[in-house]
């Protein structure tokens, strides 16, 4: 792998430059500006309809800020600088200077909600929900958090189901939904300040279009109340040769102010990635690989232990363990897709065009506390990426690690609206490819592992219910 030295940057992972001062200010006053126009016209949450039938609710988030050692044109071939499985993306482009860049970033998301009381019991519950963005960075793009990338990232919604519950029996939804592994890693690193690093990496999936779930009544079990849960997903049904399939399993058990998350979701034949919250689909996002035998068999999955405990009214702590493991995808040449190639994993590039994929496993952690004071939430958390253990001798970012912190605080304006105040660092262990479970090498608020072992941000910004 082609990588310069650090030497040849300018390094500027120390204290940020005085400008955030001025950064900081003017994006805390277009917060606060906001945030009082919401408060005299709030936003709510509202019912409509006969007997209050359909529903309207969702978030919105703006936030400001600035991030250390940036280099928008380090990357040797920019369009294909996300593709981090590709050796011939490796390479970055020696002599650049990286500096602290401005961001502004947005996203949004209404769910509409249709309900009828069935009658003995049962209820109906529709649902549809999207999320739109301004991150068009990543390596999927666009408004849309998951939209259309060619012909490839098309028709993902975060709900659009419908489900039927009865207060004995449980709860069953088909259509589309988020996982629960998804779900989870997302909501307690975002209550940790430390957003944006579980959620979008690992072996599992996150997006499911084709899927049943059935989620049981709580349940008295081992002196507390215990839910269980399963959920299946055909993925793309036009994949005929090597079929999908995805089985997470789910548990939550609560007993007085501990609160514990279990995940198993174990998959086959879905697209090889390390980016937690890919929709599951087949081999390839091509519709018109389905029936390619060139193609070879791949699975992966992860198994996550999250826990929450209350101290007390004003203190929690939040931890959790997620293991990863992927069998590796050959590298095969193929004619249905426009780039030739399937999608691998981890291989092994000294064999040329016919890469061996080989099987990896990883251990990711997290650490977070919050602490309530009237108003005030004040949250900081830790997440440990580890090194992988695999066979393949080609450097794919298996001997990096990396640890993120975060430290946050939110001020309760006006009802459904917060503003926040966050700031983070990322250091890896080394200089190269970021660890195996990044799905990119600007894994982390996009601080490439390639040109720095350090980078840090902050952001000031509003959050808003309705």
């Amino acid at each position: 792998m082609n990588t310069p030295s650090s030497k040849k940057f300018i390094n500027s992972a120390g204290p940020l430059p005085q400008l955030i001062g001025s950064s900081k200010r003017v994006g805390f006053h277009l917060c606060l500006s906001a945030a009082a126009v919401l408060a005299a016209f709030p936003i709510h949450a509202f019912d409509f309809g006969p007997d209050d039938m359909f529903g309207v609710n969702g978030f919105g988030e703006v936030r400001f800020g600035m991030r250390s050692n940036q280099c928008a044109d380090c990357q040797w071939l920019p369009a294909q600088g996300q593709t981090k499985q590709a050796n011939w993306n490796d390479p970055i482009v020696p002599g650049r200077e990286f500096t602290s860049s401005g961001f502004t970033f947005w996203q949004i998301q209404p769910d509409l909600t249709a309900r009828y009381n069935l009658g003995s019991g049962y209820k109906f519950l529709a649902a549809l929900s999207q999320r739109w963005t301004n991150d068009t960075s990543s390596e999927h793009g666009g408004t849309v958090d998951v939209p259309n990338q060619g012909s490839i990232w098309t028709g993902y919604w975060y709900k659009k189901f419908v489900e039927v519950s009865h207060e004995d029996y449980g709860t069953l939804r088909v259509g589309h939904m988020t996982t629960q592994a998804w779900n989870l890693s997302d909501k307690y690193t975002y209550e940790t300040s430390i957003s944006g690093t579980l959620s979008p990496t690992g072996a599992g999936y996150g997006m499911l279009t084709s899927a049943i779930r059935y989620t049981s009544r709580p349940i008295d079990a081992f002196k507390g109340t215990m839910i269980v849960e399963g959920t299946y997903d055909w993925g793309n049904t036009e994949f005929n040769v090597h079929t999908p399939a995805f089985l997470e399993l789910y548990a939550k058990y609560d007993v007085g102010d501990l609160h514990i998350d279990g995940i198993l979701q174990s998959t086959r034949n879905g697209t090889p990635s390390a980016w937690g919250q890919a929709p599951f689909t087949g081999l390839t996002p091509n519709n018109s690989d389905g029936n390619n035998e060139a193609l070879v068999e791949s699975s992966q999955g992860i198994s996550m232990l999250l826990a929450r405990y209350q101290i007390d009214k004003k203190l929690e702590v939040l931890g959790g363990v997620r293991y990863n493991w992927w069998s590796g995808a050959d590298s095969v040449a193929i004619t249905t897709n426009s780039g030739g190639r399937n999608s691998y994993f981890n291989v092994d590039w000294t064999r040329g065009a016919g890469a061996k994929g080989y099987p990896a496993d990883s251990v990711d952690l997290m650490l977070g506390a919050r602490y309530r004071m009237g108003k005030w939430l004040t949250t900081g958390g830790l997440t440990y990426f580890g090194t992988a253990n695999t066979d393949n001798p080609y450097e794919r970012g298996q001997n990096n690690s990396a640890l993120v912190g975060g430290f946050g605080m939110e001020y309760d304006y006006a009802t459904g609206v917060k503003l926040t105040f966050q700031t983070g660092a990322v250091h890896y262990a080394r200089l190269g490819l970021s660890p195996l479970s990044m799905g990119q090498n600007t894994g982390i608020n996009y601080s490439d592992s390639r040109v720095t072992r350090d980078s840090n941000w902050f952001s000031v910004g509003m959050v808003f219910g309705f």
